[in-house]
């Protein structure tokens, strides 16, 4: 029953990326090139830096991917599982492979994964095929150009495809990567705003829409009440004040707690 779950829900979040696949995407052809440039002649210190941005690049290219086997495949029998670059250096190559959701490495990403007992396997090999289906789902949504972003700001444009994406897990990934790089973009704060307000109608209280929702990613939930807390902290960081009094109906709501406690603090936030 869980597979057919499972299933059912990957078929439905398939179904929904489709649409955005159809769409224009961007070209990101020269990000393509210059990480291939770097795989097939940088050091190795720089392609494992470069393997962990092309885990967080939504980048789905086949050329890009086909460099990337090519390289790992011609430097695992050299590598030792006593040296902790080795170590490191295999597990970025891997997920940076996994994270191009080209299903057609699955094999070898599986055969990669076979280290050492002494090994623990990486979040990449516990389940390489669920997390290849994931990245494939995340790189066509978060690709597709929107009206609303120029062509220079690729990077935010991203952030904005998966904040609208109906998975939650989508919407998680777009929050930690405002917060971690400090992204401060009224626009995002824009679509962060209308959800908030959207699950605030005046006849339906905020906490009745809290639920625990299927995310993208099967085995894992992340419930509306995390990705809201995550958005009230965001807009309170945005320094805009035009987002207090959002911020303040939230707070003076029937929401969850966690959510007020928050509110309260991005208040705080704004008022200094």
């Amino acid at each position: 029953m869980r597979r057919i779950l499972s299933g059912m829900l990957w078929a439905s979040t398939l179904l929904a990326v489709s649409t955005h696949a159809q769409q224009e995407a961007f070209d990101r052809s020269q990000e393509v090139d210059r990480f291939v440039r770097i795989i097939e002649t940088g050091t190795r210190g720089k392609l494992i830096e470069s393997a962990a941005e092309i885990v967080d690049s939504d980048l789905a290219d086949p050329k890009l991917a086909a460099a990337i086997h090519t390289k790992l495949n011609s430097d695992l029998p050299q590598l030792s599982s006593k040296s902790a670059v080795d170590k490191k250096y295999r597990s970025t190559m891997i997920a940076a492979l996994v994270s191009t959701g080209i299903d057609s490495y699955l094999p070898f990403i599986e055969s990669s994964c076979d280290a050492p007992k002494s090994d623990k396997p990486s979040k990449e090999c516990a389940a390489a095929s669920e997390a290849i289906r994931w990245h494939s789902a995340r790189n066509r949504l978060a690709n597709t150009k929107r009206s609303d972003f120029r062509d220079d700001e690729l990077h935010l444009a991203r952030i904005a495809n998966l904040l609208t994406a109906d998975e939650f897990a989508f919407k998680e990934e777009a929050t930690s990567r405002m917060a971690n790089k400090k992204i401060r973009d009224d626009r995002l704060f824009d679509i962060i705003e209308l959800q908030l307000l959207s699950a605030l109608p005046p006849t339906t209280s905020l906490k009745n829409s809290l639920r625990a929702a299927p995310s993208a990613q099967p085995q894992k939930n992340y419930p509306r009440t995390t990705i809201f807390s995550r958005y009230v902290n965001l807009l309170g960081q945005s320094g805009n004040i035009k987002y207090r009094n959002t911020i303040d109906a939230i707070a003076k709501s029937d929401a969850a707690h966690n959510i007020k406690k928050h509110a309260r603090t991005a208040a705080k936030r704004l008022s200094m």
